[in-house]
């Protein structure tokens, strides 16, 4: 699947490759129309640039050597081109080789995402590179260029400009680089630049940077502005920035225009250009640049945008600047157009100007002006240099408690008159000051402005003012013409004097619509706005006032509004709500303190606030009207007064806020001005609507939040009370509110939803509740807890003489039970004499005289119970209790009066059949009242369970039982009961209950008892009272039953009889000692899932003994799987192993027991049962005996479907069940033999390894019942002939079981009839699966077979158990038909060796020995190699499975070599001196080998000299013999020749010609072969050949034909080398005949390496030789065997460990040989206790850790380190606890005959030779203990080969990062025997799996897997081989296919798949399915392990 998926990403990724290949701009290489979309390039024709390719192509084609520059070639551009961002290259390069001399006219379009962000070739950057050609009408927008490494220019249109740019623009985007030069337009310029603009942000650091052009070098940059910010961020002054140009090296700028921003870090900045050239008519915009250097004129932006052209622009060429302004509240913002270029971009430039503000009231026509902003403190208090100044604040501002002087001051030097007041404009602009401190000790006029002669507008002041006189909040003083409006203050202000006020401390200007609140105070002429309001000029309007306003004088004037107003000053449509208070006499009122000559109107006050105040103080005179007068706080926090606008006041607020319908908010909001101050909000009131009756009362009450504060009800029982949340009373013990005899609560109590909890009321009094007597309202109330009293007891209240309404009772109300009063007791109340409705309780209420579950007594005329639920268990615990449902008992209710107990319920599940009023009653309305079962009572529909108000009632959410997630029988059931709304959703109630159902029955859940000890069963069985409650066993519990019987169990047949249900829940009841009965003596309930065990003796007098039973005496109820084992004996006249007598039913109940009685009847399971009684599907082991009449193996009477073991029970009378064998009872069919169902029944797999056959038992039982047996298999062999090697043999096979029988009689044998046989034999692998129990078997080796016999799947037998039987089987005789004979493939003459080809056609031949015979019948003494004909025998020696044989033959064992064709021999030329004239004798070079027998065919002679030969004798050993003469001196330089044809045995013919000149010269006799030698030498990588020979005069030659000096020649290797020598030529001889050798090349000189051990630091090599030459490699030195590098070279090693330990006192280690590594420490294995005679020593490294008692002191080895072991006895290895020496150990297990030993090995772990011997020969299975987590487990039928074995387990160093498991071990292994090793893991890791992997070639390859046993213990095969392993503990099998995680690959694993594969299954083990590698999880794979399980694939 992952390798799919990488597929396709790896796809996905080519594809964009391709796309963006494709997309990526690559231009052609040709200059033609056909490079762009269209043109011929002429001025009227242009190249058509319409796509980014068409643009790219210039690029190509410019950049490319050898193309032209387009001189004289127009392009046009048709459409604007995006180029998105890709890398672009610039047209042209540095070279003007490479220049762009064209036209390029981009007609008004644009060119998008321009990106050069590499290093190009050349380093100009732009679109352009270099261009001597004309570039117009050209747009940029978005250009990126980044080339942060430095090039020498860049610029948007043009790196470097050689030729004229002209109506261009960049509108947007970047250029940044370290370049020498970089403009928007271009880098460089060396010509024109005319018309063109810039918007383009620049930066560079090493450069030179400008919005036109960097550099302007001799060129010419006219009509040009820029508006992009230059930025040069290096220090150098070196660096320049510029708006146009920055360095204009004599160059012209004229006409041009700046209004981009200029920044140089080094402070050369020019607004257009430096001044080092001529710069005319050119400007930059100061208010944008500020002030720069360098040529150009700075002007602001509203001169440069007045509509008129700076200077003497060109008004052709621009356009004029324009001016307009935008408003935005009180801002008005100019906004600027600059002069732009007709014809030349699409917009002009704006920006933002100059702000002004609007500093008018409100209403009085806007006055924007200059102002300065307000930003910081410091800005603030600096106003002081400028009083006169306009300002606006910015921002709030924090001056942290800073204390500062007043803005302007009011005291001349002298102290006389205004001298420096402010008189500016200031706005808060909505903003506030805040934590300020305007302090004045001394001085007078102190305020946050000191004298204000101007406009204090929108500001709000959060301050801290002091002063003496003349205070205010805002200002000290508001003088004539001073104007105050919308302000706000909040804080303190305090003075010493007078003319103190929350705004000013004195107004002669105008206030309006200002709000003060905090604290004022002051001596005299004190008030909340202002402290005196003085002259006709002086005007408070619409002001609010929510200061407390107090005096420190005892008749200053003091006023809510000001303090005094007077001389014709005015007041109108103000409110003070502050507090105007005064505790002396003087001019105090509550709008105004002294008043005199002014007008006051329209103005209020708070009269509750201000308590006894008038609006204007007068002594005599009543001033307040209609008008002007005190309101109350409801009257200013409602509606506006008349006349107030509500465009300038908001009107209050006075409401309650109903919170969740019964708790409010009374909540009440002042009027307040708009948009000015906060408006305050009055402290919020709670309230509580206590009506039941729908209106809404609402009504003050008091908050009851602590378990204190309900005491507190005590003080005042006749107030209103709200729970304010949940109260937990700690379960302290409590007294009730009212609980005095006379006292009574008479308030209203609401929980209003919440509850009181963990109350506690134990008192003896009357009165017992969390209330006594309730007389008024209690509602909405849970209550949980403990009420327990003497006479009136309730969960909410004792005694109700009033209303309880919607409440609940929780956990438990009870009576005393020792009280002798009479009790009422009930859930809610006691006794109710009144109204109870709509309440729930769930409490258990239990008494001794009246219970109820809502009241246990109603009494009087008029008591009311409507619309109760009771829930909680409602019980009595004396017989003459009166108990109901709802109410116990009516007393003292009259006929026809208005008492009602309707619409009202009880669980009858929980309290049981009970009446809903008990006692007698005389209720005149009863109704609609039912007892109803818990589902009911929990139904989701309120409808169903009556006429409930769903308003009050929450249906309930059902019954739901969670079973216990361990073994599902014990559970919680949780009811969701109907539930009062008032405590929001419904609340389970929960509790345990117990699954009592059985024999397939409903689920039967019920609350019960549990029982886990003797103690708590023997309290429960001595209280009779219980014993018809629900019983469960919570764990096996033993019962001593030395006691007397009445002592434990109930015994009596007519009382005391159990009746409820117990279930043993699977556990066992032992008892000990004999008791006299059963469990249970008479059962008229329920007993299940109960196992009993012990001894019953019934002779002992019990009161049951005419019955005895092991579970009870006498079953009138039901018994349901149960059991009893034991035995039953004594004198009862009915008993059985479960009862005596059964009068109703037993099933599924079994018994494993003796039976004996001495008189009666006996039955195995009962006696005697009624004649309608039931005993069925039971079983019964054992035996049943009596000495009178009647006996039944499972009963006397009859009985259903019902067993008994017959081998066991040896029974002669008429038998009531069906007799089965111990077989068939124990197998894994039982529950199907015996009819029993598999709901409750198991049967159990037999406990193969131990021998324990299980009966049947019951699921979940601790007791399982069982019977051990012995198990052996028998292998037997058909017939007497003694078997030889191929027979076929047949064998029959056996498996034999014998069962203890512990009851009567003999053990019991039988046959096995389930299981099937596998055989495997010798060393096979691979088992014969038999059919039957017969299979034959063909003798494939002779000797000792062992025959492996395994057996499975019978249930008795372990899987694959298995026994080793030993067979002889003989040799057997040799024919020739026992070979495979092939003959010589290549049978022609080849001078080698034709050997037929023999092998034995089965294993266990002899050498075979091979004869060989000519035609005539002679031995050779070797293969044949000439040609001819022959024939051959066998002989073989005596094998293995075969006896010895002597020349065998057969026809068809004959062949013939043919001869090899014919050859041509170079010719032989010799010359010699004319008057020779004798026998010559030449050698014939180039003759083949081995001819064979040569004669000669014919010899032909040609020419004229005189020779001859002798036709037969001419030709010998490769020599020619001829006759040369007589000849004369006339022949010199004749010639003449023999040709000769050889006939030889092994070629078809053989020629060579002999050729003859003769000279003048004389002979020369030839060279003695034997002088000369040809060698080989390595030169290099050159081999050459050398003949060396001291001879003189001598010539050399390598073909015989060509002669020299030289006697050297190059040759390959292994090739053969002809080398000839002869005499040469002299002036006075002939050359002589020639000498040769034919050697072979062979390697030259072989360099030798010697073997090299490999280490773990190193690799190693093995000895080899290397050919230099050809680089190859030998194992020997003869370089007959060539090896590969790779087989040579050893590998790096793990690490070598040391087989001997290092040690210290904390353990012991092993040290690699090769490196400083360790294996980690292991802990020492102590031998023992140390004693006298031995120390305690670690058995496995010898150390010792306790020397011997007496010997000195403790702690072993002194020094630590690397020890030998000693070699005294104690270091010896044990066997079977015994220390002894191996000798000893090999003759203690030579005599054993099988069996098994376990062998110590105590450190030492090389088995001697003789050990292992003896095992093999004994056939004895060892354990050797290699320490206390592993094991080595042989068996000794399984060795083969005897030798010392390496059992050392040695640290392996294998990476198992790769591998999963949670635990890993590593090993390196020297062992090779036949083995199992034991692994002891944590228990832990029991039930997981140990996976085996083994290092194969580099890699882990996984060998087996085995599940860890419940001691955590793993048995792992395949580990007995060299070799380094992994074993990782694992929850998954790491077996291939194992998909159902078993460990075991079969059947199922390919189901699985399949269901797998097609979403059926989900599989455990997911990891290795996908078996085929393809990715996919399919029926492939299902395929592949089906092919595997039939043997069809590896």
């Amino acid at each position: 699947m992952k390798k799919t998926r990488n597929r396709l990403i790896s796809v996905g990724i080519a594809l964009l490759l391709f796309i963006a290949a494709a997309v990526l701009i690559i231009p052609t290489t040709t200059a033609s129309a056909a490079s762009f979309s269209g043109g011929d390039g002429s001025s009227g024709n242009p190249y058509r640039i319409s796509t980014a390719a068409d643009l790219a192509a210039i690029a190509q084609q410019v950049n490319n050597s050898g193309i032209a520059h387009y001189d004289g070639v127009y392009f046009k551009l048709y459409n604007d081109i995006d180029l998105g961002g890709m890398e672009w290259a610039p047209i042209g390069k540095n070279d003007s080789t490479y220049w762009f001399n064209g036209n390029f006219d981009g007609d008004g379009h644009t060119i998008s995402n321009l990106t050069i962000t590499q290093k190009t070739d050349g380093g100009f950057l732009g679109l352009f590179g270099c261009s001597r050609g004309t570039i117009k009408n050209l747009f940029i927008k978005n250009v990126n260029i980044n080339a942060a490494y430095g090039e020498k220019a860049a610029g948007a249109i043009c790196a470097a400009n050689y030729g004229t740019i002209e109506k261009c623009g960049v509108d947007s985007g970047t250029i940044v680089d370290k370049s020498s030069g970089i403009g928007g337009i271009s880098g460089r310029n060396y010509s024109t630049i005319s018309q063109c603009y810039n918007k383009a942000d620049l930066t560079t650091e090493n450069g030179k940077a400008a919005g036109i052009s960097g550099m302007n070098y001799q060129g010419t940059i006219e009509n040009c502005y820029n508006a992009g910010t230059i930025t040069q961020t290096g220090t150098n002054e070196n660096y320049l920035a510029g708006g146009i140009c920055s360095d204009n090296n004599g160059g012209i700028v004229k006409s041009c225009l700046n209004f981009g921003k200029v920044i140089s870090a080094n402070g050369v900045g020019y607004g257009v250009s430096k001044d080092n050239g001529t710069v005319t008519e050119c400007y930059y915009d100061e208010d944008v640049c500020g002030n720069l250097n360098g040529d150009g004129t700075a002007m602001t932006s509203a001169v440069l945008c007045s509509g008129y052209l700076p200077g003497s622009l060109d008004d052709s060429v621009w356009y004029e600047g324009s001016e307009d302004s935008k408003t935005d509240g009180r801002y008005k913002t100019a906004i600027y157009t600059y002069p732009s270029l007709k014809g030349v971009g699409r917009t002009a430039v704006k920006t933002d100007g100059k702000q002004q503000y609007d500093f008018s009231i409100s209403g009085n026509g806007k006055t924007f002006e200059d102002f300065t902003y307000i930003e910081t403190a410091k800005d603030f208090k600096n106003i002081a240099n400028n009083l006169s100044g306009n300002y606006v604040l910015k921002n709030d501002i924090n001056f942290e408690g800073e204390v500062i002087e007043p803005i302007g001051d009011s005291e001349s030097v002298t102290g006389s008159g205004l001298s420096m007041p402010f008189s500016g404009n200031f706005s808060g602009d909505g903003h506030k000051i805040l934590n300020v401190t305007v302090k004045r000790e001394l001085g007078s006029y102190s305020g946050l402005f000191g004298a204000n002669k101007g406009t204090i507008i929108n500001l709000s002041v959060e301050a801290d003012v002091s002063g003496t006189a003349y205070v205010g909040g805002i200002c000290a003083s508001n003088a004539s013409g001073g104007r105050i409006a919308d302000c706000s203050f909040s804080g303190t202000v305090n003075g010493t004097k007078s003319y103190v006020g929350g705004i000013c401390g004195e107004n002669k200007g105008g206030i309006m619509r200002c709000v003060a609140d905090g604290t004022v105070s002051g001596d005299s002429n004190v008030g909340g706005i202002c402290g005196s309001n003085n002259s006709s000029n002086g005007n408070i309007e619409n002001c609010l006032n929510s200061s407390d306003v107090t005096r420190k004088s005892s008749n200053g004037n003091i006023g809510g509004i000001v303090g005094q107003s007077i001389n014709n000053s005015t007041v109108n449509y103000c409110i003070s709500v502050g507090k105007t208070a005064d505790t002396d006499s003087g001019y105090i009122g509550g709008v105004c303190g002294y008043a005199s000559g002014a007008t006051i109107t329209n103005s209020y006050f708070d009269s509750e606030v201000s308590a006894g105040l008038k609006a204007i103080y007068d002594a005599f005179d009543d001033r307040d009207t209609e008008t002007l007068k005190g309101l109350t706080t409801a009257g200013l926090s409602g509606e506006l007064p008349t006349d107030f606008a509500d465009t300038v006041w908001q009107a209050g607020r006075n409401e309650v806020t109903d919170i969740d319908g019964r708790a409010g908010a009374r909540t009440a909001t002042y009027i307040s001005l708009k948009n000015v101050g906060t408006p305050e909000v009055l402290e919020s009131t709670p309230v509580y609507n206590f009506s039941l009756d729908g209106t809404v009362t609402w009504e003050t009450y008091e908050p009851v939040a602590s378990a204190e504060d309900f005491r507190k009800i005590d003080e005042n029982l006749s107030g209103n009370y709200v729970l304010a949340g949940n109260i937990d009373f700690g379960g302290n013990n409590y007294r009730p509110i009212a609980y005095k005899s006379g006292t009574s609560f008479t308030g209203k109590f609401s929980g209003n939803g919440h509850t009181i909890s963990n109350i506690s009321v134990k008192y003896d009094d009357d009165l017992v509740g969390l209330f006594g007597t309730n007389k008024g309202l209690i509602m909405n109330l849970a209550v949980s807890g403990e009420v327990t009293g003497e006479e009136y007891i309730g969960g909410i209240c004792a005694k109700n003489e009033g209303t309880i309404y919607s409440c609940s009772f929780d956990g438990e109300v009870k009576q005393s039970a020792t009280t002798q009063s009479k009790g009422k007791v009930g859930g809610i109340c006691g006794a109710n004499y009144a109204t109870i409705s709509n309440c729930f309780n769930s409490a258990d209420v239990s008494g001794k005289d009246y219970i109820g579950g809502i009241c246990g007594e109603m009494f009087g005329d008029d008591p009311v119970v409507v619309y109760c639920v009771s829930v909680g268990k409602v019980s009595g615990f004396t017989s003459s209790a009166i108990v109901g449902g709802i109410c116990g008992i009516g007393n003292g209710v009259s006929y026809g009066g208005r008492s009602e107990l309707s619409h009202c319920r009880f669980d009858m599940d929980v309290s049981g059949s009970i009446s809903l009023i008990n006692g007698s009653d005389k209720i005149t309305n009863r109704g609609d009242n039912f007892s109803y079962k818990t589902e009911i009572l929990c139904r989701d529909k309120i409808g169903e369970i009556g006429s409930f108000d769903p308003d009050i009632w929450n249906a309930g959410k059902g019954v739901a039982v969670t079973p216990d997630a361990k073994d599902g029988k014990f559970g919680t059931k949780t009811c969701y009961y109907m539930s009062l709304k008032c405590f929001g959703e419904p609340k389970p109630i929960t509790g345990d209950v117990y699954n009592f159902a059985y024999a397939g029955g409903r689920d039967d859940w019920q609350s019960y008892i549990l029982i886990s000890s003797e103690d708590v069963f023997r309290t429960y069985w001595q209280w009779d009272v219980k014993w018809s409650e629900n019983f469960v066993l919570g764990d096996d519990i033993t019962l001593a039953c030395s006691l007397a019987p009445s002592d434990l169990i109930p015994t009596s047949l007519s009382t005391g009889t159990f009746s409820g249900m117990f279930s043993g829940n699977g556990h066992t009841v032992t008892m000990t000692d004999d008791s006299t009965c059963g469990l249970f003596g008479t059962n008229k309930g329920t007993i299940i899932n109960l196992a009993v065990k012990g001894n019953i003796d019934s002779s002992a007098g019990s009161s049951m003994s005419n019955y005895s039973g092991g579970i009870c005496a006498v079953n009138d109820g039901t018994i349901y799987g149960c059991s009893f084992d034991g035995k039953i004996y004594g004198g009862a006249n009915n008993t059985g192993a479960v009862c005596g007598l059964n009068n109703k039913t037993i099933s599924n109940c079994f018994a494993l027991a003796n039976v004996k009685a001495t008189n009666g009847q006996v039955g195995g399971i009962a006696a005697l049962g009624k004649e309608d009684s039931e005993l069925q599907d039971c079983y019964f082991v054992g035996t049943v005996t009596t000495n009178a009449n009647g006996l039944g193996v499972i009963s006397v009477t009859s009985s259903k479907n019902c067993y008994y073991n017959k081998e066991v029970c040896q029974f002669a009378e008429e038998e009531s069940g069906t007799a089965l064998t111990t077989l068939q009872m124990t197998s894994y069919g039982a529950l199907a033999k015996m009819n029993f169902t598999d709901d409750i029944w198991e049967k159990r797999l037999n406990d193969t390894e131990n021998g324990i056959a299980y009966y049947p038992s019951f699921k979940g039982s601790t007791y399982v019942p069982s019977v051990k047996y012995d198990k052996k298999l028998e292998l037997n062999r058909v017939g007497d002939k003694e078997p030889v090697y191929g027979d076929d043999i047949e064998f029959t096979t056996n498996a034999l079981i014998t069962f203890e029988n512990d009851f009567y009689g003999d053990d019991i044998t039988i046959e096995d009839p389930n299981g099937s046989f596998k055989v495997l034999v010798g060393d096979e692998t691979e088992p014969l699966i038999l059919l039957g129990k017969t299979f034959k078997h063909r003798a494939d080796t002779a000797g000792d077979e062992t025959f492996k016999l395994i057996y499975n799947g019978s249930g008795y037998f372990p899987e694959n158990y298995f026994e080793n039987f030993v067979v002889k089987i003989g040799k057997k005789a040799l024919t020739a038909a026992d070979f495979d004979v092939t003959l010589p493939a290549d049978r022609t003459f080849d001078n080698t060796a034709k050997a037929a080809s023999v092998t034995a056609k089965s294993s266990g031949v002899g050498e075979i020995t091979v004869k060989y015979y000519d035609e005539s019948g002679n031995l050779l003494t070797s293969s044949p190699v000439s040609a001819g004909t022959y024939t051959f025998t066998i002989s073989a020696a005596g094998g293995d499975n075969y006896k010895a044989a002597a020349d065998l033959s057969d026809e068809s064992w004959k062949f013939t070599i043919e001869k090899a064709a014919a050859k041509t021999l170079s010719d032989t030329e010799v010359s010699y001196r004319w008057s020779t004239d004798k026998d010559i004798t030449v050698n014939i070079a180039g003759l083949p080998e081995n001819m064979g027998q040569v004669t000669v065919d014919r010899a032909k002679k040609d020419g004229t000299i005189v020779a001859g030969i002798f036709p037969n004798t001419c030709y010998s050993d490769g020599k020619f013999t001829f006759h040369l003469g007589p000849n004369t001196a006339d022949d010199i330089g004749k010639t003449g020749s023999f040709t000769v044809k050889l006939v030889t045995d092994n070629y078809e013919s053989v020629t060579f010609a002999v050729k003859i000149t003769l000279t003048a010269k004389d002979n020369q006799d030839a060279p003695d072969p034997t002088a000369f030698d040809v060698v080989f030498t390595n030169d290099g990588s050159k081999l050459t050949a050398t003949i060396k020979t001291k001879l003189k005069g001598v010539e050399y030659s390598f073909d015989g034909k060509t002669w020299s000096n030289v006697n050297t020649t190059a040759v390959a290797h292994l090739k053969d080398v002809t080398a000839y020598l002869r005499y040469k030529e002299t002036d006075e001889l002939n050359a002589s005949a020639a000498v040769f050798k034919t050697v072979n090349s062979g390697h030259g000189k072989l360099v030798h390496h010697a073997a090299v051990q490999a280490t773990c630091q190193n690799t190693g090599n093995v000895e080899y030789w290397e050919c230099e030459t050809c680089a190859k490699y030998y194992s020997d030195e003869a370089a007959a065997t060539e090896v590969s590098l790779a087989e040579v070279i050893i590998a790096k090693t793990d690490h070598k460990w040391s087989v001997k330990y290092t040690y210290d006192k904390n353990g012991h280690w092993h040290k690699c040989e090769y490196c400083d590594a360790v294996t980690e420490t292991e802990s020492h294995v102590s031998s023992g206790e140390a004693t006298s005679a031995k120390a305690e020593y670690c058995t496995v490294c010898g150390y010792i850790i306790t020397p011997k008692k007496g010997g000195g002191s403790s702690g072993g080895h002194v020094s630590g380190g690397s020890h030998s072991r000693d070699n005294t006895t104690e270091r010896n290895p044990s066997i079977n606890g015994e220390q002894k020496t191996w000798s000893d150990i090999a003759a203690a297990l030579g005599k054993q005959n099988g069996g098994s030993a376990t062998i110590s090995l105590n450190g030492e772990t090389t088995v001697p030779a003789e050990v292992i011997k003896a095992i093999a020969d004994r056939k004895i299975r060892v354990e050797f203990v290699y320490d206390s987590t592993k094991s080595w487990l042989v068996d000794g039928a399984e060795i083969t080969a005897v030798s010392a074995v390496d059992l050392s387990l040695l640290p392996g160093s294998v990476d198992t990062s790769s591998l999963r498991g949670i635990l890993g071990c590593k090993y390196r292994i020297s062992a090779d025997i036949p083995a199992e090793i034991r692994f002891a893991f944590r228990k832990q890791y029991a039930g997981e799996f140990a996976n085996v992997y083994k290092l194969i070639d580099g890699k882990l390859v996984f060998q087996t897997c085995v599940k860890l046993a419940e001691d955590g213990t793993a048995v792992i095969p395949g580990m007995s081989a060299p070799g380094e392993y992994a074993v990782m503990v694992c929850r998954y099998s790491d077996r291939q296919g194992d998909f159902d995680n078993n460990g075991i690959l079969d059947i199922y694993d390919a189901v699985a798949l399949l269901r797998y594969s097609v979403g059926l299954d989900s599989g455990e083990n997911l990891q290795l399915i996908d078996l085929n590698g393809d990715g996919l999880v399919n029926c492939a794979d299902a395929s592949t392990v089906l092919r595997w399980l039939v043997g069809l694939s590896a």
